[in-house]
């Protein structure tokens, strides 16, 4: 049975049993892409965690005077791992444990040393789903929104159960709440992050001449369809990912790369909602994931691997990634390189890191962090071009950093 229907040519990490519907607004800190690390008392956070995988920590790290990791505290343990983790309006939530999907570890962006971890399903009812979205309530706090399967007996009349635990510890009490599928009404995602494993896009799909979540047949409209594709799409091909979406925009996937061939590139179309213009973009590669940070676009370039070539960079990585990305994603082939792509005045940057597991981590105020293997740099965005490129860390337990932020 398929949850939510597959576009051919999207990439899932975790399959059945693996992914959660947030809502989130921002509060406290500005969220990833904000902050920047000259401004005084600000503090570089790291976290480590892999999602879909056994026996992986989520933990939470400093830099040091010696550019090493320094643990701050562990989030989740790794007899745990991690079923799935995002970053949201000023939190990053974390589900686990990765089998049984039970509760949510929330770290506060302003206060990243509290702990705060909430279990919302007790009964270990199965979470499912093929991707992850966030939502601005205007008049809600922010909510974490998970779907749970009660009647799980009969997989053709499965009942479903929808989740919202509060991100506020000091808020009204119940903190989990039961209930609203019209919370997911504005989606706020920021994409997925890097590190071997194939992706999450959010799955929607064309109802009418808007665009529609559904979860689990709770069908909610978050944008209407482009004018020109308003009565004119075919409705054979009606499925959608959605690869970014913020207040400022939503860019959406609607083109398939088949298995077969390698592709250049592929299409996005992009709603600046500020403006209300749509527009198409190009971005390398037939299967390249995205993480939206402000007005620009990171992706990781890659593409279908029909030949089963070898990713450059693999022979520098430990064997446990090495294995990894010759496991799990030997169907892709990712090309070392890594651009960021301005929705605002176009501009492109082209970073070649020589290495199939490198990704940007965060990027604000022309100031941007990204990894390449067990390296994290930093550099100033000048023009179209990187500059004054520096090492902010580089130590063995990097490779497994998927998301940075600043704070006191």
């Amino acid at each position: 049975m398929t949850l939510f229907a597959k576009v051919p040519g999207l990439r899932f990490r975790c399959g059945f049993f693996c992914a959660v519907f947030i809502a989130s607004f921002a509060f406290g800190v500005s969220a990833i892409g904000q902050e920047t690390r000259d401004e005084p008392g600000r503090q570089l956070y790291l976290v480590s965690g892999t999602p879909g995988a056994e026996h992986f920590a989520v933990m939470l790290y400093r830099v040091d005077s010696k550019a090493k990791l320094q643990l701050a505290r562990e989030v989740i343990p790794d007899s745990d791992g991690l079923a799935f983790g995002h970053a949201a309006g000023g939190i990053l939530f974390f589900v686990h444990p990765q089998a049984n999907r039970t509760s949510v570890s929330i770290i506060h962006m302003v206060s990243p040393m509290d702990t705060d971890d909430v279990v919302f399903n007790s009964n270990g009812f199965p979470v499912p789903g093929n991707g992850s979205a966030a939502a601005e309530l205007p008049a809600s706090p922010v909510v974490i929104l998970l779907a749970m399967a009660e009647n799980i007996h009969d997989l053709t009349h499965l009942d479903w159960k929808l989740a919202s635990v509060s991100r506020d510890p000091a808020g009204p009490a119940p903190r989990v709440k039961f209930g609203d599928w019209d919370e997911f009404t504005t989606v706020r995602f920021d994409g997925v992050p890097g590190g071997p494993g194939v992706e999450d896009e959010l799955s929607a799909h064309f109802m009418g001449n808007n665009i529609v979540v559904g979860p689990f047949g709770h069908f909610v409209a978050i944008d209407a369809l482009p004018p020109a594709m308003q009565g004119a799409h075919d409705p054979k091909h009606n499925y959608v990912g959605i690869v970014a979406a913020s207040d400022e925009y939503l860019v959406i996937n609607t083109t398939n790369a088949p298995m077969t061939a390698s592709h250049a590139s592929k299409t996005l179309l992009v709603h600046d909602l500020v403006r209300d213009k749509w527009k198409g973009i190009q971005i390398e590669g037939g299967v390249s994931t995205v993480r939206l940070f402000g007005s620009w676009l990171a992706t990781i370039v890659m593409d279908w691997n029909p030949d089963q070539k070898t990713s450059p960079g693999r022979g520098n990585e430990p064997p446990y990634v090495q294995q990894m990305y010759s496991d799990e994603d030997a169907n892709y082939y990712y090309s070392g390189v890594l651009t960021l792509q301005n929705l605002s005045d176009g501009r492109k940057i082209s970073i070649e890191t020589g290495q199939e597991d490198s990704e940007v981590l965060w990027e604000g105020s022309d100031t941007v962090l990204y990894r390449v293997n067990d390296t994290i740099y930093q550099a100033q965005i000048v023009g179209e071009h990187l500059q004054d490129t520096t090492v902010v860390v580089k130590d063995d337990e990097v490779p497994e950093i998927h998301w940075a932020f600043w704070s006191k």
